[in-house]
Protein backbone atom coordinates (compact mmCIF):
# COMPACT_ATOMS: atom_id res chain seq x y z
CA UNK A 1 0.00 0.00 0.00
CA UNK A 2 2.95 2.35 0.53
CA UNK A 3 4.80 1.16 -2.57
CA UNK A 4 6.33 3.76 -4.85
CA UNK A 5 7.92 3.75 -8.28
CA UNK A 6 9.43 6.26 -10.70
CA UNK A 7 6.46 5.78 -13.00
CA UNK A 8 2.84 4.71 -12.50
CA UNK A 9 0.47 3.79 -15.32
CA UNK A 10 -3.28 3.86 -15.76
CA UNK A 11 -4.39 2.25 -19.01
CA UNK A 12 -8.09 2.25 -19.92
CA UNK A 13 -9.17 2.42 -16.28
CA UNK A 14 -10.51 5.88 -15.44
CA UNK A 15 -13.71 5.75 -17.49
CA UNK A 16 -14.66 2.48 -15.78
CA UNK A 17 -14.59 4.10 -12.33
CA UNK A 18 -18.19 5.27 -12.23
CA UNK A 19 -18.43 6.12 -8.51
CA UNK A 20 -16.88 9.41 -7.36
CA UNK A 21 -15.23 8.02 -4.22
CA UNK A 22 -13.68 5.10 -6.11
CA UNK A 23 -12.36 7.51 -8.76
CA UNK A 24 -10.93 9.90 -6.14
CA UNK A 25 -9.22 7.10 -4.18
CA UNK A 26 -7.74 5.63 -7.36
CA UNK A 27 -6.40 8.97 -8.57
CA UNK A 28 -4.82 9.81 -5.21
CA UNK A 29 -3.14 6.41 -5.07
CA UNK A 30 -1.97 6.65 -8.70
CA UNK A 31 -0.22 9.99 -8.12
CA UNK A 32 0.92 9.35 -4.54
CA UNK A 33 2.63 6.12 -5.65
CA UNK A 34 4.77 7.84 -8.26
CA UNK A 35 8.07 9.55 -7.58
CA UNK A 36 8.40 11.12 -11.02
CA UNK A 37 5.93 10.33 -13.79
CA UNK A 38 2.31 9.25 -14.26
CA UNK A 39 1.02 8.06 -17.62
CA UNK A 40 -2.73 7.94 -18.15
CA UNK A 41 -4.40 6.45 -21.22
CA UNK A 42 -8.01 7.54 -21.08
CA UNK A 43 -10.70 9.78 -22.45
CA UNK A 44 -10.67 13.32 -21.06
CA UNK A 45 -14.21 14.56 -21.54
CA UNK A 46 -17.47 14.90 -19.68
CA UNK A 47 -19.47 13.69 -22.69
CA UNK A 48 -21.47 10.67 -21.60
CA UNK A 49 -24.26 8.92 -23.42
CA UNK A 50 -26.68 6.20 -22.39
CA UNK A 51 -25.43 4.03 -25.25
CA UNK A 52 -22.14 3.55 -23.42
CA UNK A 53 -23.84 1.71 -20.60
CA UNK A 54 -23.54 1.86 -16.85
CA UNK A 55 -19.90 0.71 -16.81
CA UNK A 56 -18.52 3.77 -18.59
CA UNK A 57 -18.33 7.29 -17.20
CA UNK A 58 -16.12 9.75 -19.01
CA UNK A 59 -14.49 12.44 -16.90
CA UNK A 60 -12.35 15.44 -17.66
CA UNK A 61 -9.71 14.07 -15.30
CA UNK A 62 -7.19 16.81 -16.14
CA UNK A 63 -9.36 19.19 -14.09
CA UNK A 64 -9.09 16.80 -11.13
CA UNK A 65 -5.29 16.72 -11.44
CA UNK A 66 -5.14 20.53 -11.64
CA UNK A 67 -7.28 20.83 -8.51
CA UNK A 68 -5.79 18.10 -6.32
CA UNK A 69 -2.25 17.46 -7.53
CA UNK A 70 -0.80 20.91 -8.06
CA UNK A 71 2.77 19.58 -7.82
CA UNK A 72 2.21 17.72 -11.10
CA UNK A 73 2.30 19.20 -14.60
CA UNK A 74 1.08 17.85 -17.90
CA UNK A 75 4.44 17.11 -19.52
CA UNK A 76 3.18 15.70 -22.80
CA UNK A 77 -0.12 14.97 -24.51
CA UNK A 78 -0.05 12.25 -27.19
CA UNK A 79 -3.22 12.00 -29.28
CA UNK A 80 -4.34 8.56 -30.29
CA UNK A 81 -3.13 7.58 -33.77
CA UNK A 82 -6.35 5.59 -34.20
CA UNK A 83 -9.19 7.70 -32.78
CA UNK A 84 -12.66 6.28 -32.45
CA UNK A 85 -14.37 6.22 -35.84
CA UNK A 86 -17.64 8.05 -36.46
CA UNK A 87 -19.53 4.75 -36.48
CA UNK A 88 -17.67 3.76 -33.27
CA UNK A 89 -16.76 0.35 -34.65
CA UNK A 90 -13.00 0.77 -34.46
CA UNK A 91 -10.39 2.94 -32.77
CA UNK A 92 -10.32 4.30 -29.25
CA UNK A 93 -11.57 7.41 -27.46
CA UNK A 94 -8.45 7.41 -25.26
CA UNK A 95 -5.27 9.46 -25.58
CA UNK A 96 -1.99 9.44 -23.62
CA UNK A 97 -1.42 12.06 -20.92
CA UNK A 98 2.06 12.11 -19.39
CA UNK A 99 2.45 13.95 -16.11
CA UNK A 100 5.73 14.94 -14.50
CA UNK A 101 6.24 15.84 -10.87
CA UNK A 102 7.63 19.34 -10.59
CA UNK A 103 10.76 19.78 -8.53
CA UNK A 104 11.18 22.46 -5.92
CA UNK A 105 14.85 23.06 -6.75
Amino acid sequence: ENDTAQLTLSLDVLYHLTENDVFDNYMHRLFNSSLGFVIIYSSNTENNSKEQGIHVRHREFTKWVNNYKKEWELYKYVPNKFPLSKDELDGSFSDFFIYRKMTTD
